[in-house]
Parts: C-alpha cells; structure tokens; sequence
C-alpha cells in the first residue's frame, strides 16, 4: 500500500462547524469541515447554488483542502487518493425552492453520518444550515477515526 494511502487511514478528524455555536447558519462556501489532529489543515465543504440560492442538482457539494499550514487564504482540491475518505457521495435527492432548496450528502469516510442540509436566502446572501445528529448546525464535535482506504 502506498504510503499515503496508510496516512490518510490514520488520521483522526473532527467535524464541526465553521463557525461559532451562536449562530445557526453558516456561508454556502463553508457549510461544515473536517480538522485534522496532525496539523492545522482542514477539508471544507460547499454548497454549489445558483442565483436564487438553489442547490445545484448535479455536484451539489464540493470538498477542498484549507492548506492553513500555508496561509489562511490557500486553498487545494481533493487529491484522488484522498477521495474515498474526505469525498462526497452526492445527494440523490435535491429539493429546489424559490430562494433556496435541501437535501442530504454524506462524506464518504463517515457514510453512517448523513448530514442534512437547508440552502436559503439571508440579507441577500446565500447560507446554510447543517443537521448532524439531529442537531441543527453540527454543532457538536464528533471524533471520528477514518478506516484505512482500500489500495487497488
């Protein structure tokens, strides 16, 4: 096994909210991420809407790494290894309304774990609010220890 591949099944993550308890929604670009233990980087995910604040039916999310080892700003996309435990499993249903939609995804290295999302329209922005465990804004933090991928 490539020895990437055995770091990434060792990693133990947190996932929680991009910002504080206090508030119940959160920016499309940010909706929930996971932070690492090893260091300060962290895999972000978003919500792809259109104008009105829909979700988009097809690659409703989207997963990137925030390098903030690197800087606060530096932004990378998922490598395909990393893919079977940060990536998504897209929504099969998305539910569009006129300023905005739901729907549910899962993170494919927590499939267990779905999280509910509602896309809408605040003070002319887009947000989110994320369900984790039937708590609204995945406000708790919930240790997870990722399975090592499966080498091919």
């Amino acid at each position: 096994m490539h020895p990437l591949l055995q770091v990434v099944g060792l990693l133990a993550l947190i996932i929680s909210p991009v910002s504080s308890l206090a508030q119940d929604s959160f920016p499309i670009d940010s909706i929930i991420h996971l932070r690492k233990n090893t260091n300060n980087n962290q895999v972000h995910y978003a919500v792809n809407v259109d104008q009105q604040c829909r979700p988009e039916s097809r690659r409703t999310v989207r997963a990137y790494w925030k390098m903030l080892e690197e800087g606060p700003d530096v932004t990378e996309g998922l490598q395909l290894w990393e893919r079977p435990g940060y990536g998504v499993r897209q929504p099969e249903n998305v539910t569009r309304h006129k300023n905005g939609g739901e729907f549910v995804f899962q993170i494919r290295g927590v499939e267990d774990q779905p999280i509910k999302v509602e896309v809408f329209k605040s003070d002319a922005e887009c947000r989110a609010r994320a369900v984790l465990d039937a708590r609204s804004g995945a406000a708790n933090r919930r240790h997870r220890r990722f399975p090592p991928p499966v080498a091919y």
